[in-house]
């Protein structure tokens, strides 16, 4: 029989200089994710992993105007997406210090790195995102306005990691 979690309400940091793409985020998940299609949204949901399943709310934070250094905002975070435009190497380049940030503030949490304009970035840009992703051993996904399936598969495989770190948690108790 697989294990039953409910009822958690975790919260999702999105950070990232603006103008990186964290109000798009925000929105396409609020307006836009039916919650039982993909088992993520800013709401209740109800997702199975194999035989576990869990029930939890997801609610962003979008930073929108402090810095990394305001860390009112960043605790007990669950997890948090560090966002950057890939037509703007300032927002590639000051991924590390929001992760950092983050980290410190919040512990041993999960960040997923989102990466806006795929299309129109450099080579370059593209190249030192994944790197910054890969130095703290996070996902990397691309984003573009107009897909929101990207958006859904970002909010489902956070609702899994999540998941799976809340069962993990129960069973070592």
């Amino acid at each position: 029989m697989g294990s039953f979690v409910k009822n958690f309400k975790l919260k999702i940091i999105i950070a990232g200089e603006p103008g990186s793409g964290k109000s798009f985020i925000a929105r396409a998940a609020d307006a836009c994710i039916p919650v039982r299609e993909i088992g993520a949204s800013i709401g209740k949901i109800s997702e199975r992993f194999s035989d576990m399943s869990c029930e939890m709310m997801l609610i962003t934070w979008a930073i929108t105007r402090g810095r990394p250094k305001d860390t009112t905002h960043l605790g007990h975070s669950a997890a948090a997406i560090i966002v950057c435009d890939l037509t703007k190497p300032k927002t590639v380049e000051r991924a590390p210090v929001w992760a950092n940030s983050i980290l410190r503030v919040a512990g041993d949490i999960p960040l997923f790195f989102v990466a806006n304009n795929i299309n129109l970035g450099t080579p370059e840009a593209l190249n030192r995102f994944q790197e910054e992703a890969r130095t703290y051993n996070s996902p990397w996904f691309y984003i573009q306005s107009e897909d929101l399936d990207s958006v859904k598969e970002l909010f489902r495989v956070i609702s899994q990691v999540l998941t799976e770190r809340i069962l993990n948690k129960k069973s070592a108790s």
